[in-house]
C-alpha cells in the first residue's frame, strides 16, 4: 500500500509556469495533494477510494478502454480553473481569501478543488474510538484555506515520522485512518485478526512513547 504521507509523485514548484502542455500534469498533482490534505483530517472510505482511484487513473488513463474513476473529477476541476491562468506562474497573485489575505494561483486552485472534496469529507482524523486514551484526534476547520492546510499537514507528517513506524504498522494506521473496519483490514492484508490487533496496539504504544511522552 502506498504511504499517503508521500502523496503526489512529483512536487509542485512554486514558480512553475502554467502552459497548455503541462496543464493536466499540474492539475493532477494539485488534485492528489488536495485529497491528501483533506485525508489528514477526514479519513473515510469514500475519500480513500477517491485517492486510490485517482492514483490509478494517472497511471492508466492512456490505456485503451480505460474508464476514469470519480477521483478524476477533481483533476478536471483544477484544469478548468488553471485554463484561465495559462501563461502565469503558480505563485502569481490571484486575489485574496475570505480573510482578505493575498493568495496565489496555486492556492486558489487548491481551494477550488477543496470545494468539491468537502462534499465527501468528515471533520475528524481518528485512529481509535473516542473512549480510548490513546486516540489520535485532529479537528478540521471548514474555513481553513489550503495554505493553512499545508501548515497543518506538515504537523501531521512530523507526528507520524516521530512515531518510527515499520511499513506494516504504517499500512495498518493508514487503513484505520481511511475508516476501514477491523474485518476489512484483516481481509485486505490477508492475515489473522490477532495480527492486525497486535499491529494496532504497537502503533498506539509508539504514539504514546514518541509523541505523548516525547521520547526520541
Amino acid at each position: 500500500m502506498e504511504k499517503l504521507v508521500n502523496g503526489s509523485k512529483s512536487k509542485l514548484q512554486e514558480d512553475e509556469l502554467i502552459t497548455e502542455y503541462n496543464l493536466m500534469q499540474i492539475s493532477e498533482r494539485i488534485a492528489l495533494k488536495g485529497l491528501k490534505k483533506t485525508l489528514s483530517y477526514s479519513f473515510n472510505k469514500k475519500l480513500y477510494k477517491l485517492y486510490i482511484g485517482l492514483n490509478t487513473d494517472i497511471t492508466n488513463k492512456n490505456k485503451e478502454d480505460y474508464v476514469l474513476s470519480d477521483g478524476y473529477d477533481l483533476v478536471m476541476t483544477a484544469t478548468e480553473f488553471l485554463c484561465k491562468h495559462i501563461g502565469e506562474r503558480l505563485n502569481s497573485p490571484c486575489g485574496t481569501n475570505a480573510k482578505h489575505k493575498a493568495i496565489t494561483v496555486k492556492y486558489a486552485c487548491f481551494n477550488a478543488v477543496n470545494k468539491l472534496i468537502t462534499k465527501a469529507k468528515k471533520e475528524s482524523f481518528i485512529m481509535a474510538n473516542n473512549n480510548s486514551p490513546e486516540v489520535i484526534y485532529l479537528m478540521a476547520n471548514e474555513s481553513m484555506d489550503m495554505e493553512e492546510y499545508e501548515q497543518e499537514w506538515n504537523m501531521v507528517e512530523d507526528t507520524i515520522e516521530r512515531m518510527h513506524l515499520t511499513d506494516v504498522q504504517y499500512d495498518t494506521l493508514s487503513c484505520y485512518m481511511a475508516g476501514m473496519s477491523f474485518e476489512e483490514i484483516v481481509r485486505l492484508h490477508g492475515v489473522v485478526e490477532s495480527t492486525v490487533w497486535s499491529r494496532r496496539q504497537k502503533v498506539k504504544k509508539k504514539y504514546i512513547k514518541y509523541v505523548l511522552n516525547g521520547e526520541s
